[in-house]
């Protein structure tokens, strides 16, 4: 014997946690659906299993209320109709045979969901031949229910969806071991190519620094090399990817423990190194660009706004480089040239 069961527990979680527990007691017990979702204030556990009537009467737990209008004996039924509601989850389940008629599962429809529920404002089915019949339409027609067929979208309704999570499934774990190969292969490639970089106590290395500005340009960037001073010697390994260099008096605000990315071994060639005359570097190894003079002037033209930016000349090491920069930032930034950019104001003909 087989029951479709359908349990209503009005105490809370607690109480769907004990009939769990009660029902895995029963030795003959199968579990073949289940869903759990929460009504306002009720938790509703709907689950079909195959038990034997007496068994199941003697260990379910007294407070444990069983709706009959779910629970049906299966004696020759090959099928059963089940019919979900969309916002709380709760299922019907019709028993039904393999020769059994529409007007039977008319009659069955009425009487455990239209009158117990009301009719349904829609519907959403499979294409079943029942389903896409003359008389089905007409009758939800007449009832007032919005008839529509499943699509894609619903391939829950077709029986579909414990495929779909399981393809889903399947694919998903293809996809981790395809991008897992995909970086050990590249990973692969890095490794032969890029070869530890290691120095010995007394090695002379260059410096790292990064070419910066001090204000925010207008536009793009333009791409900036990196730049290495020095030499400086090393005094000693801090772990396995630092060491403690001894830097001269100009970079007192850098830190002497420095990451291995930012040292260059030093060759022999010693016109090569980049003197610390007239850099100023800060404790981030940002090798600081001072405006020399403004140059011109222009005004950006926006949709409802003009911005006056100014060209300037830095004092770069690479050679003479000329930015277009907003005056408003260079003036707040440098106050020094304030008394150059305050003549330089938009004139009423270029608004």
């Amino acid at each position: 014997k087989e029951y479709y069961v359908k349990v209503v527990c009005n105490k809370g979680r607690g109480v769907a946690v004990a009939v769990l527990k009660a029902l895995e007691s029963i030795t003959s017990f199968q579990i073949q659906s289940s869903n759990l979702a929460t009504v306002g204030d009720t938790l509703v556990l709907t689950f079909t299993l195959k038990v034997s009537a007496c068994e199941f009467d003697k260990k379910r737990p007294p407070n444990l209320k069983i709706l009959l209008s779910g629970a049906f004996l299966k004696q020759g039924f090959k099928f059963k109709t089940v019919i979900v509601d969309r916002l709380t989850k709760s299922a019907h389940f019709l028993p039904m045979r393999e020769d059994d008629t529409l007007e039977k599962l008319t009659r069955q429809y009425l009487k455990e969901v239209v009158s117990k529920h009301g009719v349904q404002v829609s519907i959403i089915s499979d294409r079943d031949g029942r389903f896409t019949s003359h008389f089905w339409k007409s009758l939800n027609k007449a009832l007032g229910t919005r008839l529509d067929m499943s699509t894609a979208y619903h391939p829950e309704t077709d029986a579909h969806w414990p495929e779909i999570i399981h393809e889903t499934t399947e694919k998903i774990v293809q996809i981790k071991s395809r991008i897992q190969a995909a970086r050990d292969r590249q990973k692969s490639y890095v490794d032969v190519r890029l070869k530890p970089l290691e120095f010995r106590v007394g090695d002379k290395v260059m410096l790292k620094v990064s070419p910066w500005t001090g204000v925010i340009r207008f536009g793009k960037r333009e791409k900036l090399n990196p730049r290495y001073i020095g030499p400086f010697k090393i005094l000693a390994r801090v772990g396995t990817v630092a060491y403690r260099i001894k830097l001269a008096e100009q970079l007192s605000r850098v830190h002497i423990t420095l990451y291995v990315s930012k040292l260059k071994k030093c060759m022999a060639d010693e016109p090569l190194a980049i003197p610390l005359d007239e850099i100023q570097v800060d404790d981030k190894l940002n090798f600081i660009e001072e405006p020399v003079e403004i140059m011109d002037r222009e005004v950006k033209r926006l949709k409802q706004s003009r911005i006056l930016i100014v060209k300037v000349h830095w004092n770069s090491r690479r050679g003479p480089e000329f930015t277009w920069e907003r005056k408003d930032q260079m003036q707040k930034k440098y106050p020094h040239l304030s008394q150059i950019l305050r003549w330089w104001k938009i004139t009423r003909h270029e608004l």
